[in-house]
């Protein structure tokens, strides 16, 4: 008798041009920039419109760098591309609260205002 499998539902998706794209950057970039982007993945607004956020790779030599995703209501984000900034970039994504650091902020102050830790991962933000 065959077992059956099962395959359960993704909470995002990486397209291919976005995978070849980060398979260029180097492996210490790359892996940073995953661990942020995952973290964020839940927090990041719904639309129809391709957005954008950025982040920075602290460091010695700091790598800006912004990751293009589609986020539409009810359907699994994917991740589009990715692509280094330069400081000038990464400083207007600040100003336009468009950064991981924004999301992160957001996300803390939502754990701290309600007293709870915050929404699961799996819940939407809250729309205040």
């Amino acid at each position: 008798m065959e077992k059956q499998k099962y395959i359960e539902a993704s909470e995002f998706e990486m397209d291919d041009w976005f995978l070849e794209r980060l398979n260029i950057l180097p492996f210490k970039n790359r892996k940073q920039i995953l661990v942020d982007v995952l973290a964020v993945l839940p927090y990041l607004p719904e639309d129809y419109l391709w957005q954008q956020v950025s982040g920075v790779v602290k460091g010695d030599d700091p790598f800006f760098y912004t990751v293009e995703y589609i986020n539409e209501f009810d359907d699994v984000l994917c991740l589009l591309d990715v692509w280094e900034v330069d400081c000038d970039d990464y400083l207007d994504s600040i100003l336009s609260n468009t950064t991981i650091e924004h999301h992160v902020a957001i996300r803390k102050s939502e754990r701290s205002t309600d007293g709870t830790d915050g929404p699961r991962p799996d819940e939407p933000l809250s729309e205040t």
